[in-house]
């Protein structure tokens, strides 16, 4: 006998165990829910009355079917049971049966589900040998097997017992057999459940191999509900889908994935706090003072730290944090003022060493002199702190930096160093210097007395220095005449005698090219002077630079006009 034939339509994807008696019902629900195929089309179901009861049947009606579950992918069908009956009225000696069943091509028989049995003596089924009960495993890919008997009745000798003349032989569920000595000695086995007995078939989406190579195709993809998972077949090609974790229902249909509400299924998920159900999952938490984990019984303890004590604690806690950035706060206020008044008293200490009260009396004593006082704020703004890149110049008696004060360029000379000893005469030497006015020598506009070392601030010339002039004349990339280096030769002999004619003498004391700066027009300036303005008295360190000194200056460190010409 055959069972089915290829089918276009297979059994609806319902997850139904369907008991006696129930058929109607399943019948008329299949029908209201539309039930859909792995290939996405509509179920097709082929009834037959029988007793006023409507059956569901694979294909075209050969296979009743049992149930369906989607999560597996398989479905439970009723199988007939093959039999073979000797005829012990004849002499013939050997005789073969066969018995072939088949199903559609979307069904593979589960390797895992069934087993193949044979009951009976004096008879041989393929797959198994015995007398009484046999049973073996199957081999998985197949949609059909074959039945053959084989009689040998001389092969056995059964004269002393009462056996069936009749043996059986089935493909049958593995947890659906348990054999009784009544099965061999009658037709009691065949007789049970009107010769029918439960078997495993393992269905797919056989339009692709596998889930990869199904995605490619979204016209043709089955898993079609939005929290739809492929699951490849473990039978041979193909695919089946699953809803996803936290959804249940028909992953076939457009949302046929519904969201699990796990809080109403407390066997399955077990919460003893309070549940919330989220899409695809849940929370489970403990109640209001209390702890712990919720999923487990007794799993909550009681907090001590209630909402009250927390609030408590950290509103304490904001007390604290406050109250130390307060005190933070006012410690770190205290170490600038302490420090600033340390700068302060610094930069008096530096005023006073420097001479500064005293210029300030003979300033006052001699009325509007044109000479400014400036703040060290003013002179540490205008150079940057000092930036390397502000630097224009750097002698043997200081550093001079280009800086732009109430929107006049001046040059700011820091001196290296004052003979303590002069103080007094050098503020007073600054008084009558400030005065100097004289077309070749570079005005000096005011000084700074708060650092350690003495700031003069002095007009800026533009162009370069006599030694850069010269420099380049020995390059031959810059001509100067005869005419103009002789001019500048005579306005810088003339800004010296102009000093030293003075009723107070200036001295320069560190004359050289570097220190005769060129104005508009090439006009000679002189410049640097003020940090070694002092008179012929002997000095306790040397003044100059190295290879510009007057050999007789080294002698006794006295300096004279002499030794400026």
């Amino acid at each position: 006998m055959s069972y089915g034939q290829k089918s276009n339509c297979n059994t609806a994807l319902c997850h139904w165990s369907v008991a006696a008696g129930s058929w109607q019902q399943l019948l008329n629900d299949m029908r209201r829910r539309q039930c859909f195929l792995p290939f996405r089309l509509r179920a097709r179901l082929l009834v037959a009355r029988v007793r006023a009861h409507m059956k569901p049947f694979l294909g075209h009606g050969y296979v009743e079917l049992a149930g369906v579950s989607l999560l597996d992918g398989q479905a439970r069908v009723w199988n007939n049971i093959s039999s073979y009956c000797s005829n012990t009225t004849t002499s013939q000696t050997n005789q073969t049966i066969l018995d072939t069943v088949s199903f559609p091509h979307p069904y593979k028989l589960s390797e895992t589900g069934n087993k193949f049995m044979i009951v009976g003596c004096e008879s041989v089924a393929i797959l198994a040998v015995g007398a009484g009960c046999c049973q073996t495993t199957i081999t998985k890919g197949y949609n059909a097997y074959q039945i053959m008997f084989m009689n040998f009745a001389r092969g056995f000798n059964s004269t002393e017992i009462s056996i069936s003349r009749c043996s059986y032989a089935v493909l049958m569920e593995s947890s659906g057999f348990s054999f009784r000595k009544s099965y061999a000695t009658s037709s009691e086995f065949i007789d049970t459940n009107g010769g029918k007995v439960p078997m495993v078939l393992e269905w797919a989406v056989r339009n692709a191999s596998n889930c990869v190579d199904a995605q490619k195709n979204r016209e043709s993809y089955a898993c079609v509900s939005e929290n739809s998972a492929c699951v490849n077949s473990s039978n041979g090609p193909g695919y089946i889908c699953n809803c996803a974790k936290g959804f249940q229902g028909n992953p076939y249909h457009l949302n046929g994935c519904k969201d699990i509400d796990e809080c109403q299924n407390n066997n399955n998920y077990p919460c003893y706090g309070e549940c919330r159900n989220t899409l695809g999952s849940f929370d489970c938490i403990c109640p209001g003072g209390t702890k712990g984990n919720a999923t487990i019984p007794e799993g909550c303890q009681k907090d001590i730290f209630t909402p009250k004590v927390r609030y408590a604690i950290g509103a304490a806690a904001c007390v604290l944090f406050g109250l130390f950035v307060f005190l933070g706060w006012g410690m770190i206020r205290h170490k600038r003022t302490i420090k600033k008044q340390a700068l302060l008293r610094q930069t008096d200490e530096y005023f006073v060493q420097h001479g500064g009260q005293l210029l300030l009396e003979m300033m006052k004593a001699e009325g509007n002199v044109g000479f400014t006082l400036y703040r060290k704020g003013d002179i540490e703004t205008a150079t940057k702190n000092f930036n390397k890149a502000h630097i224009v110049g750097e002698g043997g008696q200081g550093t001079v930096y280009r800086a732009v004060i109430d929107g006049v360029d001046v040059a700011i000379k820091r001196c290296k160093e004052i003979d303590a000893s002069r103080k007094t005469d050098f503020v007073q030497e600054l008084v009558i210097l400030c005065r100097v006015s004289h077309p070749n020598i570079v005005k000096l506009l005011g000084c700074c007395l708060q650092f350690e070392a003495l700031m003069l601030i002095y007009e800026f010339v533009q162009n370069k220095t006599l030694k850069e002039l010269l420099d380049l004349q020995r390059s031959r990339r810059f001509h100067v005449t005869l005419g103009t280096r002789l001019r500048i030769a005579a306005e810088s002999a003339e800004a010296l005698a102009h000093l030293h004619s003075l009723p107070h003498p200036i001295l320069h004391g560190d004359v050289k090219p570097a220190n005769i700066l060129l104005a508009e027009g090439m006009v000679a300036k002189v410049s640097d002077f003020g940090c070694s303005t002092i008179d012929e008295k002997t000095q306790d360190v040397l003044k100059g630079t190295p290879g510009y000194i007057d050999p007789e200056y080294l002698f006794e460190y006295q300096l004279t006009t002499k030794n400026d010409v």
